[in-house]
């Protein structure tokens, strides 16, 4: 592109940071154009960071996940809503959950509105964990915080409980869903 005199653009190198971080062998080259991009004339953006942080969680690597994410504040660059989740997913598979629950409220004090997908996977963590009172209390607090639960949400909750032998438990769950709009 370059040697045509065209300006590579952001997409561009997002697209090559995919390709390149898809195969196992290419993920330090992936992580190294993208520290060098910049003498491009192309600057990473909150995809670049994402791309990027999703791999090295993925491998395991939560140390250069988190530098990452904390770079971007520094560069001025904001993480999104998916920043938060790939670390969440990241420290959850680290057995980390405790860690992941304090990032949600990080998330939440400042002002992101955390997804289904991001509850969903601190729900499944903290009930693997056997930690179902924390499970149900973030199920209640969801709907407080604008994300309404849905039945994936309940279930996997009410899931949690059934596998502890907590079948009573388990139905209060299941008798809160319609007044919070969700009918199973």
């Amino acid at each position: 592109m370059l040697e045509f005199n065209v300006k590579p653009l952001p997409r561009h190198l997002n697209r090559i940071l995919e390709l390149l971080a898809s195969y196992r062998n290419f993920i330090m080259p992936a992580f190294d154009l993208f520290k060098t991009a910049h003498k491009y004339g192309v600057f990473p953006n909150t995809k670049s960071y994402n791309i990027l942080m999703r791999v090295f969680c993925l491998n395991g690597d939560l140390s250069i996940a988190y530098k990452l994410f904390n770079k971007m504040f520094e560069r001025g660059v904001m993480p999104d809503v998916e920043s938060y989740r790939i670390l969440m997913q990241g420290l959850c598979r680290k057995s980390q959950v405790n860690r992941a629950v304090d990032l949600l409220e990080d998330m939440l004090n400042k002002e992101f509105v955390p997804d289904s997908l991001s509850y969903t996977t601190l729900l499944n963590s903290l009930c693997r964990k056997k930690k179902l009172r924390e499970a149900y209390k973030l199920l209640c607090r969801m709907k407080v915080k604008r994300c309404n639960p849905d039945i994936v949400l309940y279930n996997t909750v009410i899931l949690g409980f059934c596998r502890e032998g907590r079948a009573m438990d388990a139905v209060k769950v299941l008798e809160d869903m319609p007044s919070n709009g969700v009918f199973a």
